[in-house]
């Protein structure tokens, strides 16, 4: 028994429907997996070590109480121009900037020296001075 034209066509148009929405939910998921910048500094020099209990974990200074926590200071040495741009009179420019003087140039020895690059003057730096750090 042939099916009819119409029967084919409808059966054609579910299956490239069904398709359509397998493509939309694949391209989400990879969007989703992929939500972090390409510019975003991820430090692996030292590996991660699993405590035994809880009583093994220290303090260390880093890990504060949640209502210690103030604003934190961004380290001109490791941050990508996401973060750059979170400064004040940062924009993406002055970001990339940085990122292109510090790969050329090598590390800030202390946070003055960002005032070596192109376009970040006294102004800019009074901005971000107790934002920053090296």
């Amino acid at each position: 028994m042939k099916e009819s034209g119409k029967y084919i066509r409808q059966r054609r148009k579910k299956l490239l429907r069904g398709l359509f929405l397998v493509i939309i939910c694949i391209t989400c998921g990879i969007m989703y997996v992929n939500r972090h910048s390409p510019d975003t500094v991820i430090d692996v020099s030292e590996p991660a070590v699993e405590a035994e209990t809880e009583a093994d974990i220290t303090p260390s200074p880093q890990m504060t109480d949640a209502r210690d926590i103030g604003p934190q200071l961004i380290d001109i040495n490791r941050a990508g121009v996401a973060e750059l741009m979170t400064l004040n009179g940062i924009g993406e420019k002055k970001a990339m900037s940085i990122v292109e003087f510090r790969t050329k140039n090598g590390l800030f020895a202390s946070i003055e020296d960002i005032m070596k690059v192109p376009g970040i003057k006294e102004g800019t730096f009074s901005k971000i001075r107790d934002m920053i750090k090296v």
